[in-house]
């Protein structure tokens, strides 16, 4: 069972200055790989791979991500889905065995 950190309680009615301080890193490292996904890949990678870091998020345990090397590990594992998204649809550059054409896809 994942263990809740208090600045993650959603019954707190009051904002602790150390979730504020986390809620600042987590939009900082998310704003900056959709940023670059953007560029590379285009609005449709971009808003997947948001989804992906989400869920990512969703599934850490919260005391874990507390320092931001936890943030990098989410942005890792949404990287790693992105990567695989990617080499999934992408063609290669490799003659086909049969002489039919240049590609064949991977």
């Amino acid at each position: 069972m994942r263990s809740k950190s208090p600045a993650f309680d959603q019954s707190n009615d009051i904002v602790s200055p150390g979730c504020a301080e986390l809620m600042a890193m987590a939009e900082r490292e998310i704003g900056a790989f959709i940023t670059v996904v953007t560029d590379l890949y285009g609005s449709e990678q971009a808003q997947l791979s948001a989804e992906d870091w989400i869920n990512e998020f969703h599934s850490t345990d919260a005391l874990s991500i507390s320092a931001p090397r936890g943030w990098r590990e989410v942005t890792v594992a949404a990287s790693a889905r992105l990567a695989s998204r990617i080499s999934d649809t992408k063609v290669s550059s490799t003659p086909s065995s049969n002489g039919s054409g240049p590609f064949v896809l991977a």
